[in-house]
């Protein structure tokens, strides 16, 4: 189908509406795993968005890019096209976008296990969510603090941002990124070696999962606390 919606726009060379496609299918071969071909629908989505100057577009393109390389683990491909997208944003005065740029370079450092990097960045993107009161940005802006926090072993910090996030979850109703939250603080509790109450949050967390039928999440917080009480010697 999208096929045939390329061949129909590139009749009335309606540049944005061919963007849009190629950008529907990268995401689809992104979240199928199939990356290679992701990169190859954002490339071409970013040839259209490049000749209909499609700025905003082609900013979001090589945040796209950028996405689909760090799922690959290809830090230095990945941090380019993050860094594209973030100047192209910033040039367009597209603060949102542009912390959301930051927030993904921001979690690049984490993977790339360096937590001081990964704040810096956290912190800038922080500030512009803050200062535009996105609650729900707010919310994965603390968790990705409190992870950084949780890597460099200052849990205070790390359980104020989580206990944050935490209190605008709860608000916002939004049950997967409560649930999300309440895994993040099981896992930062067995960092703290508080292993009794981790267990309780990774089963409030498997939970709320399964309540909202995320299979994937539900499975991955079991086995978290299935982890942690085998830590604790609660199973053999």
């Amino acid at each position: 189908k999208y096929g045939e919606a390329i061949t129909y726009y590139r009749k009335i060379k309606d540049e944005g509406s061919i963007f849009w496609c190629y950008s529907g299918m990268g995401i689809v071969q992104k979240n199928a795993g199939n990356f290679d071909d992701a990169v190859k629908c954002f490339e071409q989505a970013l040839a259209s968005a490049q000749k209909g100057a499609l700025k905003n577009e082609e900013a979001s393109c090589y945040n796209n890019i950028g996405n689909v390389y760090r799922r690959q683990g290809d830090f230095p491909k990945s941090m380019d096209a993050y860094q594209k997208s973030l100047n192209h944003f910033t040039t367009l005065k597209n603060e949102i976008s542009a912390s959301d740029c930051m927030n993904n370079i921001g979690n690049l450092y984490l993977d790339n296990n360096d937590p001081f990097r990964a704040l810096d960045y956290f912190n800038q993107s922080l500030r512009i969510v803050q200062n535009k009161n996105d609650e729900y940005r707010l919310i994965v802006r603390y968790k990705n603090m409190a992870e950084a926090y949780t890597d460099l072993k200052d849990f205070d910090n790390a359980i104020q941002f989580l206990e944050d996030a935490i209190k605008l979850a709860e608000k916002s109703g939004n049950k997967s990124y409560l649930a999300s939250c309440y895994s993040q603080f099981g896992k930062l509790q067995a960092e703290k070696g508080e292993y009794t109450i981790s267990i309780a949050y990774h089963q409030k967390a498997a939970l709320l999962f399964s309540e909202i039928g995320a299979k994937a999440e539900e499975a991955e917080a079991l086995i978290e606390m299935a982890h942690t009480e085998q830590h604790e010697g609660l199973i053999k």
